[in-house]
């Protein structure tokens, strides 16, 4: 991130001083409006400057781009969370319901005992049937607790509908990506296509040059430097065309 801000203030300062350039040729133009060979060489300048500027202005934007993030998997599962709510809201309540049961059923035996004691029999008698209504209504909500966990956690049909508003709600993100990939994809293509027209004709002029007194010409603009980060690794190929195009090995799995 460090380098790539480095190059971004690199670029912008050489577009700082390419607009000085042209502010020059500006007044270059006016001094040479009475000599017509002057001012088509000054347009000339004029005409390459703007093309560099707008090149260079291209490149700053590529230098400093930064994807939005793209929106999480649980923002987008969100809307089947109701659902699951809902199901464990069930599963809850029944559970809250055969807690308060056996807290129950464990304060009777407590008071049973103390009954039991006190040989107070009508009590027992009285606790002994409670404990019973309590042990067949367990029963019932134990069945209910097994039937509530077997049921479905969503409805039929409600993972295809959500499928289709997550279709509604990224399209336009989706076709934003497209967009900018295909738009950096021309400007890099144009920048290479320039850059490969340069070095044919800085070759031309080198070879003419060396013709002349028959000799040999060092690297010099090439010296130093590296096709490092000037290319695409050709995965990104592949791997875009699987997804956009589809890989008749992988049938299905074109989104």
């Amino acid at each position: 991130m460090a380098r790539m801000k480095s190059k971004a203030t690199e670029i912008m300062e050489a577009i700082t001083a390419k607009r000085e350039e042209l502010q020059r040729i500006t007044e270059e133009k006016k001094a040479a409006a009475g000599d017509a060979m002057q001012l088509v060489a000054v347009k000339k300048r004029e005409q390459r400057a703007k093309a560099e500027l707008a090149a260079l202005e291209e490149a700053h934007k590529a230098a400093t781009y930064t994807p939005e993030p793209p929106t999480d998997k649980a923002e987008l599962m969100a809307g089947l969370e109701k659902y699951r709510a809902e199901w464990q809201g069930r599963v809850d309540k029944i559970n809250a319901d055969i807690a308060e049961a056996d807290a129950e059923a464990d304060r009777i035996e407590k008071e049973m005992q103390e009954a039991t004691a006190a040989a107070d029999t009508k009590t027992m008698v009285e606790f002994a049937n409670r404990l019973e209504e309590i042990k067949a209504a367990k029963v019932h909500m134990m069945e209910m607790q097994n039937r509530a966990k077997a049921m479905p956690i969503y409805p039929a049909g409600a993972a295809a509908e959500e499928w289709q508003e997550i279709c509604q709600r990224l399209m336009p993100e989706w076709k934003n990506r497209i967009a900018e990939m295909r738009v950096f994809a021309a400007a890099y293509t144009a920048a290479a296509d320039a850059f490969l027209e340069m070095e044919r004709l800085i070759q031309d002029v080198r070879r003419e040059l060396q013709s002349i007194e028959g000799g040999y010409y060092d690297s010099v603009f090439t010296k130093g430097e590296s096709s490092k980060g000037m290319t695409i690794d050709e995965k990104y190929a592949r791997v875009i065309a699987n997804v956009v195009d589809g890989n008749p090995l992988l049938p299905g799995r074109v989104i």
